[in-house]
């Protein structure tokens, strides 16, 4: 009996210590470094008013952002007080409308972290919101609202009377800067993929390009594995036609399923350096 009890300790040692390595190679793949982009309050120029704020999640290696699969929140503060903390999306994003009062504002929002990506914390240049038209460039510092203009001289008049005062001006709406592109119009641009082709060597589309900027495509399996091919490219607005070189390990895979749909992340960042992103499921 001893002999025998022995043996079956030997075999279950055999047996267990891959997976005990195993075990220790995932520990040894620790979470990912990132920063948190927030897009300048630019929707109004006025205080008192709902306006859209959005925070996103940038790797600090500039390598793809995979999705969010694992939780987190981010929390929206202004002026250090916390106003809402909302849930990360699948593109490890998260969107509010925050009013902001007369005066001076700092946004900042703060990643609480997920087995994916480590906390972080992005905060947004100060931003002056008065009573007068917002004279600040989207991203910078908030200005103070230029001086009006002096009142004209009184015509002279023969008659002793004092001359009328002119009449006040009418106020200006300001329009928004004409390079501001709203964050939704580009996503849903990107988002809008038809024509796809496997022929060769590489997987073409059609896409709508909504602003000028660097693109680039990720195409995966979606389900977290290492994406099947990347490409890059430096786009203008309109509808153009895309192509991503497969590798020879991609065409195998797609060989073997010809049924599965894949997955296109495609992430346009602008001039003014908002990366916004947009997924599709192909059809083949």
């Amino acid at each position: 009996m001893p002999a025998r009890s022995a043996r079956l300790v030997a075999l279950a040692a055999v047996l267990l210590t891959p997976l005990v390595l195993t075990a220790s190679a995932a520990a040894d793949n620790p979470p990912r470094a990132t920063h948190v982009f927030i897009t300048a309050p630019w929707s109004s120029v006025y205080p008192n008013t709902p306006t859209n704020t959005s925070a996103q999640l940038i790797p600090d290696d500039h390598d793809a952002l995979e999705y969010c699969r694992t939780g987190g929140a981010m929390t929206f503060r202004d002026n250090g007080v916390p106003v809402v903390t909302l849930p990360v999306d699948q593109y490890c994003s998260a969107y509010t409308f925050m009013t902001f009062t007369p005066g001076d504002h700092a946004v900042s929002v703060e990643f609480s972290g997920n087995a994916q990506y480590l906390a972080s914390m992005g905060t947004l240049a100060l931003f002056a919101f008065t009573n007068q038209p917002f004279s600040g460039m989207p991203g910078g510092p908030g200005a103070s609202p230029p001086p009006a203009p002096s009142a004209p001289d009184p015509a002279p008049v023969a008659a002793p009377e004092p001359a009328p005062e002119p009449a006040p001006a009418p106020p200006v709406t300001p329009a928004p800067p004409a390079d501001v592109v709203p964050t939704q119009t580009v996503r849903t641009g990107l988002a809008d993929v038809s024509g796809v082709r496997v022929r060769g060597r590489a997987l073409t589309f059609a896409q709508t390009i909504a602003a000028p900027g660097d693109l680039r495509w990720t195409l995966s399996r979606g389900d977290g594995s290492a994406p099947l091919a990347t490409a890059t490219a430096t786009v203008a607005p309109g509808r153009a036609t895309a192509s991503i070189r497969l590798t020879a390990g991609a065409r195998r895979w797609l060989r073997a399923h010809p049924h599965r749909r894949l997955l296109l992340r495609s992430v346009l960042t602008l001039a003014d350096g908002r990366p916004i992103g947009a997924s599709r499921r192909l059809a083949r």
